[in-house]
């Protein structure tokens, strides 16, 4: 957002959103994808990466999460202040789906691909609209 609304002090809210998922298993490759909408060859996190993405109504903060398995421990820290979750989960690796099924206790998949955005717009909207409707109930 820009121009009047800037110059007034209107600033888009922030939504923080924290992907996690196993090691390799794509957060990284949608991460970017998302933000520069090209495919890029990740190597392994160590930590995390984060970027902004804006939107026509909310600045998306998009925290992907490098949970090796000494770490995944930690995962809780990520999601206890987070709007919303993305878990991220590799089709192909049918060996380490009972692992990601496991790491994945109560929370809501939104199903989508990193090379194909497939779902990504529904995902985005919903995230939207979920959020705003949210804050504006508090």
């Amino acid at each position: 957002m820009g121009g009047i609304a800037a110059k007034l002090g209107y600033t888009q809210p922030e939504v923080k959103v924290v992907m996690l998922g196993l090691d390799a298993a794509g957060k990284t490759s949608l991460l970017y994808r998302m933000k520069l909408n090209e495919n890029v060859t990740p190597i392994p996190t160590i930590g995390f990466n984060v970027e902004s993405i804006p939107n026509d109504t909310v600045e998306l903060t998009l925290w992907d999460v490098g949970l090796r398995s000494a770490a995944r421990k930690m995962a809780h820290l990520y999601i206890a202040t987070t709007d919303a979750l993305v878990f991220v989960v590799d089709a192909t690796d049918r060996e380490r789906l009972d692992e990601a099924v496991e790491m994945l206790v109560d929370e809501t998949i939104m199903p989508s691909t990193a090379t194909t955005q497939d779902s990504m717009k529904r995902a985005l909207d919903w995230i939207t609209s979920t959020v705003t409707t949210t804050r504006g109930k508090g």
